[in-house]
């Protein structure tokens, strides 16, 4: 996920993830009716499930890079049990791909090298995404619990959702191709290694038992972990391990 300059969560390129992806089951028939049944229990009915809804049309407007399937489901919360359509409405083509191989074999340094290059074009419209904000005061909230309403509202107000929204984009295709591709690379580095390339960092593991640091990135940079196996440890302060 793209948070503005703070790009809080660390992609994990992880070829045994890339492997197979569970399927999302479907809820069960009967939910619906039962969760309008408890509420005719309590004495309420159906509209009980709208008030969020009613306070989000008739009060404050609501922050305005919310998605728009949030302001959605406000209106039709039960949709929200049907827990397949949201993954296939959130989660992009390309990373719903990602169980796929490459068709051809190609050397490691070859497939990082175009990656790259791809990459530095999502990196020139997340700067142009965002305006400066207070990236430090963001992260120590949220090592707290969640930030201040007033710190969101400011993170909100720089950004710009469409560019943000295209650089999200054009990032994870790129990374979802590379880590198809991965499968097949041939000529892979024998040792681990971290590379700097502006916004990106990529840290590149073995296929031994290695053991990660991920802190929080700032400044806008996106830190992508490759690693082709192994029983590997995974510590630090990044959201992607310890979540708020």
């Amino acid at each position: 996920m793209w948070c503005g300059r703070t790009i809080a969560a660390t992609l994990a390129v992880h070829l045994a993830l890339a492997a197979g992806c569970a399927s999302v089951a479907p809820p069960p028939q009967d939910l619906p009716a039962e969760v309008l049944a408890a509420l005719e229990r309590r004495g309420l009915g159906p509209d009980a499930l709208l008030v969020i809804d009613n306070l989000v049309r008739h009060g404050p407007p609501p922050p305005r890079a919310t998605p728009g399937v949030v302001l959605e489901l406000f209106a039709r919360p039960l949709e929200a049990l049907d827990a397949a359509a949201m993954f296939r409405r959130a989660v992009p083509q390309s990373l719903a791909r990602l169980a796929g191989k490459g068709s051809q074999a190609r050397p490691f340094d070859e497939l990082l090298e175009a990656y790259l290059a791809q990459v530095s074009t999502a990196r020139e419209l997340l700067r142009g995404a965002v305006t400066p904000f207070d990236e430090e005061a963001l992260l120590r909230q949220l090592d707290e619990g969640l930030p201040r309403q007033g710190t969101m509202l400011a993170v909100a107000g720089a950004l710009d959702a469409a560019k943000l929204r295209r650089a999200s984009q054009l990032f994870i295709a790129a990374t979802a191709a590379f880590a198809q591709q991965l499968h097949q690379a041939t000529d892979w580095p024998s040792e681990g290694k971290t590379l700097e390339a502006g916004l990106l960092r990529v840290v590149i593991g073995t296929r031994g038992n290695d053991v990660h640091e991920l802190a929080p990135a700032r400044g806008g940079q996106v830190s992508v972990l490759i690693d082709p196996g192994g029983d590997d440890e995974y510590r630090g302060s990044d959201l992607a391990l310890t979540p708020a």
